[in-house]
């Protein structure tokens, strides 16, 4: 198990919001921005993001993506 810590920042240093849809907005802004950085290079994004859990807790698996446009 892990200790707590509250030093968790979001691309490029912002500080992440304790709401969870800012949060989520805030995450896709980053991408979106880096994304724009690097127009027309190749570009691949896997996030990866682990929720704690209380000992004795199911933890559930989640995969997400965009299928191509």
């Amino acid at each position: 198990m892990l200790p707590v810590d509250y030093d968790e920042v979001c691309y490029p240093n912002k500080t992440i919001p304790l709401n969870q849809v800012a949060r989520l907005k805030q995450r896709v802004d980053a991408v979106n921005d880096l994304y724009m950085q690097n127009k027309g290079k190749y570009q691949r994004l896997i996030v990866t993001h682990i929720d704690s859990r209380s000992v004795g807790q199911n933890i559930d698996v989640f995969f997400y993506h965009q299928l191509k446009k």
